[in-house]
């Protein structure tokens, strides 16, 4: 008998109740205390015994706080909302990323001008040469540093470690264009071209599937060991040395030592080297020259590029006034303001009839810039001759 204010209810009826909650009417039976089980005897065998255990049910009530948060879930964006936040999330994340990549190239490139050792030897007529050469594609100027731009940072650090000039972070320019997978006529391979047999005497592992001299870093110690290697050999004189690399240190002993029986002078200018080593030390200065004034040789750096498009670039839905702090909006509008385009460099050919007053206001610049760029002393021109004009424009932006 079990009782519960004042209702009693017999255990037979109970067992009814049980057994029809599931579906089964069972007859009462006499509970064994020890195991709570239940003995139905309806349908008994000799050899079968079904046994009914009492279950206990119990009813969880959720938080309140879970109730809110699965309701929450339920609620789905549309697809323009996943749109729109996912469209605006990669924006700034760009724009992030942009910012990182222009103080990376700028400290780069300021530690490369800092660590300039070697004289400049802009007087020599191969130097002045390729200087004018190469100043004639500022692109192509542009995409070679732009190239370099991941490979810097580990060449840099290996250099100032080493205490060696910062020319020599200029030298793959002149090898291989900073190309990681260049490759010569001489199967000479990677970013500092190594020649088979020097890059298994420095630790560059080849096989049929693997070529220690495509990988950037470690080509990149394997060089520098040889250059320091080679300035010892030459006691200290880095253009020596540079040759040295290009046309092997044999080849400038004999040089060296022909200069010496003919009581000849026996710096780098003076030897009998081949045509191409002679323009090697050549190239190298005149790239020197360029990369540490790009401005006044009209060449877009890389940091330029990011820094431009990191400023410039506006979400695609513009945040309302209302929703920006006002300090940040006319800090915004003068950044936009004062941001200068990378100047653009155009080449024209003068015709008669032509003043520097008419150039310079037909391309929008000015006398002066025109006579700076091209070392001109006086505004007398020549018709036939070629100017080369840097164009300068900013930009401006409003917020919607």
């Amino acid at each position: 008998m079990i009782t519960r204010k004042g209702l009693a209810i017999s255990t037979a009826t109970m067992s009814s109740i049980l057994g029809g909650c599931s579906g089964n009417i069972i007859p009462a039976a006499t509970p064994k205390a020890e195991t709570g089980a239940v003995y139905s005897n309806q349908q008994a065998t000799p050899n079968k015994l079904y046994i009914q255990r009492e279950q206990k049910t119990s009813v969880h009530v959720r938080p309140k706080h879970t109730i809110q948060l699965a309701q929450q879930l339920r609620h789905k964006p549309t697809p323009s909302q996943r749109l729109g936040n996912g469209a605006a999330f990669q924006k700034t994340k760009a724009r992030h990323h942009h910012f990182r990549q222009a103080t990376q190239n700028r400290q780069n490139w300021q530690s490369i001008n800092r660590g300039f050792n070697l004289p400049r030897h802009t007087n020599k007529s191969l130097v002045k040469r390729y200087i004018r050469s190469f100043s004639k594609s500022p692109v192509s100027l542009k995409r070679m540093a732009h190239r370099a731009s991941p490979h810097l940072p580990y060449i840099i650090s290996e250099i100032q470690r080493r205490g060696m000039p910062m020319e020599i972070a200029l030298l793959p320019f002149v090898e291989s264009a900073y190309k990681t997978n260049a490759y010569s006529h001489a199967h000479a391979a990677g970013l500092w071209q190594f020649i088979p047999e020097t890059g298994r005497r420095y630790g560059l592992r080849q096989t049929r599937t693997y070529d220690a001299r495509m990988n950037p870093k470690l080509a990149t110690n394997a060089a520098l060991n040889y250059l320091q290697d080679l300035n010892q050999e030459f006691n200290g004189d880095w253009l020596l040395s540079l040759a040295a690399y290009n046309c092997g240190e044999n080849r400038v002993h004999r040089e060296i030592a022909r200069n010496k029986r003919l009581g000849k002078p026996t710096s780098y200018w003076h030897l009998r080297l081949p045509k191409e080593t002679r323009q090697y030390v050549p190239r190298l200065f005149a790239y020197k020259e360029l990369y540490s004034q790009p401005t006044k040789y009209g060449i877009s750096m890389p940091y330029e590029q990011s820094a431009m498009y990191a400023a410039v670039s506006t979400p695609q839905r513009p945040v309302p006034y209302r929703h920006m702090d006002v300090d940040l909006i006319k800090a915004s509008q003068t950044l936009l303001k004062t941001t200068e385009i990378p100047a653009k460099t155009v080449v024209h050919r003068i015709r008669s009839g032509d003043t520097l007053t008419a150039i310079a206001k037909k391309y929008g610049t000015s006398i002066d810039n025109i006579m700076k760029t091209n070392g001109l002393r006086s505004s007398k021109i020549i018709v036939g001759e070629h100017l080369k004009i840097v164009r300068h424009s900013s930009v401006g932006a409003s917020f919607v």
